[in-house]
């Protein structure tokens, strides 16, 4: 399993360096596998340059996602070596890191609360490096002794005297060894966990009932990824500030299909929180707000760099009607009951799809919305919007294409229905939407449709009733696990589920602290109230 380092002064990032040195040398693994977490805790964040000169020019392209590092967690995604950054009071963060370290580096004075704090977060055997002098009867208070191998002034490991918790007794303890597993569905959300598992060794089959993923609400054209504002800067938009970043990391590996463009989000400025400062992510102009590190992505291009992870296979024409669980396996089953595929874990990410399989949820925790985008060609003017601009709907001004660079505007919204999407409807609605948007353009769509250079995209969202995805464990065993529910923010969540779920199963540090993961977590269902 990955080794699971804890730093608890990230300072300028030196010690953060010596570790990935004593891990690797000084070559960077070119390896997409993960091999070891490291999380780090500072009461503030240091800015680019007032950081370690050597870290800086290890790894140059974290420079171009290091800013927004407001209080809360920070994942980087480094290549085999992932880092997730703990900006606050130091002790309530490690409180809320669901995590258990192999090695910790101890830099200060602390007290005994510190400690026990320390220990809460060790397994049996941890090693504990002090940089500096700490009381020894402290230290064996929260059951930590001399390393009997190692320089005993600077090396503790964790052994204490009485019968720990569970989840110290070992560092494997809950892990899930890499093995076969099976994910039903190929869209954003089933694509970025097969990436995340096959990093972690598991061999993953895709399964999904169309011939080609991104068949579903996936195949849309182009969406958008922007911060989410509130005034009191809620759970929802600080989760999918935490998801952004890791969206935004995955979509700088793409060749193309994306722009990191920025978005003007018009009449938003009231919504901005009052007291915390998010210079880095939303800047207030006038009544609008800019969102400098917004972008448009095509999920389709993300699902293809997802699915070519190496362990990952995609296995199309596979409509899973059933699943069965014999001798230790999970078998997919086709509305034939013929076997389509065979794991030891599935992990069901097929939209709405995922709760007819999981059966056993709460009736009307998720309902499909469904909705309409429109495209028109691309006016040769220079006063054409060169940035999204997103609002009561949302307009990607130059998206390019196998035909040319078009505009798109959408979407609409209604609860799915049996009868068909009525194109003429939510045309009209779309050209209402874009008037309010941006009134100098609200002549596009009734010209484009004119001359019948107007295109439309339908497709239909899983949207839960509290708008939070559902990732969390269906069976006792915790062999069978749903992650679904993204709505209109896939490209956002996506990433960060399935981080969360790999995370989960091999006790890795998480991406999320445990007051944020509590509201995707699937278990908020089942609780009564």
């Amino acid at each position: 399993m990955p080794q699971r380092v804890l730093i608890t002064d990230w300072g300028d990032g030196s010690r953060f360096f010596h570790v990935w040195q004593q891990a690797w040398g000084r070559t960077p693994q070119a390896s997409q596998r993960i091999t070891t977490h490291v999380v780090a805790c500072t009461e503030l964040a240091p800015t680019w340059l007032q950081l370690n000169a050597a870290l800086r020019s290890q790894w140059p392209d974290l420079h171009q996602h290091w800013w927004g590092l407001s209080e809360g967690f920070h994942r980087f995604d480094l290549g085999p070596l992932q880092l997730t950054l703990c900006v606050g009071d130091k002790l309530a963060q490690l409180k809320t890191l669901n995590a258990v370290f192999d090695e910790v580096w101890q830099t200060g004075t602390a007290d005994k609360w510190w400690f026990k704090a320390l220990a809460q977060k060790s397994r049996l055997g941890t090693r504990l490096h002090l940089d500096g002098q700490a009381p020894a009867d402290l230290l064996r208070q929260a059951g930590f002794v001399p390393h009997a191998e190692q320089d005993t002034t600077h090396t503790w490991a964790y052994q204490p005297s009485w019968q720990p918790k569970q989840r110290h007794t070992a560092a494997s303890a809950g892990q899930v060894a890499p093995h076969s597993v099976l994910v039903i569905g190929a869209g954003l959300a089933g694509a970025c966990v097969a990436a995340a598992l096959a990093r972690r060794g598991h061999g993953v089959s895709v399964l999904d009932a169309a011939d080609h993923p991104a068949a579903g609400a996936s195949g849309l054209p182009a969406g958008l990824m922007a911060p989410l504002l509130s005034r009191d800067d809620n759970p929802r938009s600080r989760l999918v500030r935490a998801s952004l970043r890791l969206s935004l990391q995955a979509i700088s590996h793409m060749s193309d299909g994306y722009s990191v463009s920025g978005l003007l989000e018009k009449h938003a400025a009231a919504a901005l929180p009052a007291a915390i400062s998010l210079d880095d992510w939303s800047v207030a102009q006038g009544a609008d707000v800019w969102h400098p590190h917004a972008a448009w992505v095509s999920p389709a291009a993300l699902v293809r760099q997802c699915l070519a992870t190496p362990g990952v296979q995609f296995q199309g024409n596979s409509a899973v009607a059933r699943l069965t669980h014999q001798n230790g396996q999970w078998q997919a089953l086709d509305a034939q009951g013929h076997l389509l595929a065979q794991a030891a874990r599935v992990v069901l990410a097929n939209a709405l799809g995922s709760l007819a399989l999981a059966q056993a949820l709460p009736e009307g925790i998720a309902s499909g919305m469904r909705g309409l985008v429109v495209m028109g060609d691309t006016p040769q003017t220079q006063s054409w919007p060169m940035h999204p601009i997103n609002g009561h709907g949302g307009l990607i001004p130059q998206l390019p294409t196998e035909s040319g660079t078009v505009w798109a505007f959408g979407a609409t919204y209604e609860a799915s229905k049996a009868q068909p999407l009525n194109v003429v409807e939510h045309t009209l609605a779309n050209q209402a939407k874009l008037a309010a948007l941006v009134p100098e353009l609200a002549h596009l769509i009734p010209e484009n449709l004119a001359n019948g250079t107007l295109k439309h995209w339908q497709g239909e969202r899983c949207v839960t009733t509290d708008r939070f995805p559902l990732l969390g464990p269906l069976d006792e065993a915790q062999t069978l696990w749903l992650c679904t529910g993204m709505g209109s923010r896939g490209l956002s969540f996506a990433a960060l589920c399935a981080e969360q779920l790999a995370a989960l199963w091999h006790q890795e540090p998480a991406p999320l602290s445990t007051d944020l993961a509590k509201f995707v977590a699937l278990a908020r269902v089942f609780k009564t109230k």
